[in-house]
C-alpha cells in the first residue's frame, strides 16, 4: 500500500513496508503520530503548533469575578472604559493577564465588551454576583 502526499510542488510517495524503521526522506508522521511536521518551501520540519479552543472559560469564576467587583466599585455598575477600569486597578489594560481577565469574565457572562473594546459594562448576571448581598456579603 503507496501512499502520495502533496507537499507544495513535489509529491513525496511512500510505502508503509519502507517506512517501518525511519523516515530520513520526508518528515511525514503516521496517522498516529500526532500533528503533521512542516516541510514546504524554507520548512525547517517542526511541529505546527496549534491553537487550543476551549469551550469554557480559562479561569475560575471566583478569578473573574474581580473585574465585576471593580466596575461596581469604580463605576457604580455602570458602563466604564476599559483603560480607566485597569487604570484604577493599577494594572496594564494591555497585558495577557489583563486580556484573559475580560475574556474570562465575559465568557461567565458577567460582562459585555472584549479586551479590544473602548467600554466595558455589567450584565444583569455581572450586577447580582458583584453586588453587596451576592456571595454571602451582606
Amino acid at each position: 500500500m503507496s501512499t502520495v502526499i502533496d507537499a507544495g510542488a513535489e509529491a513525496v510517495t511512500e510505502s508503509r513496508e519502507d517506512n517501518d524503521a525511519t523516515n530520513d526522506e520526508a518528515d511525514i508522521p503516521d496517522a498516529d503520530e500526532g500533528p503533521a511536521t512542516t516541510r514546504a518551501a524554507g520548512g525547517t520540519g517542526r511541529k505546527r503548533r496549534t491553537r487550543t479552543a476551549r469551550g469554557f472559560p480559562a479561569s475560575s469564576f471566583i478569578e473573574a469575578l474581580p473585574l465585576a467587583e471593580a466596575i461596581q466599585a469604580f463605576a457604580a455598575g455602570q458602563k466604564i472604559r476599559r483603560l480607566t477600569l485597569f487604570e484604577q486597578l493599577g494594572r496594564s489594560a494591555e497585558s495577557g493577564t489583563s486580556r484573559q481577565l475580560v475574556t474570562n469574565s465575559n465568557q461567565y457572562g458577567l460582562t459585555k465588551g472584549n479586551y479590544t473594546s473602548e467600554y466595558i459594562e455589567l450584565t444583569e448576571v455581572g450586577k447580582l454576583a458583584s453586588g453587596d448581598t451576592s456571595l454571602g456579603r451582606a
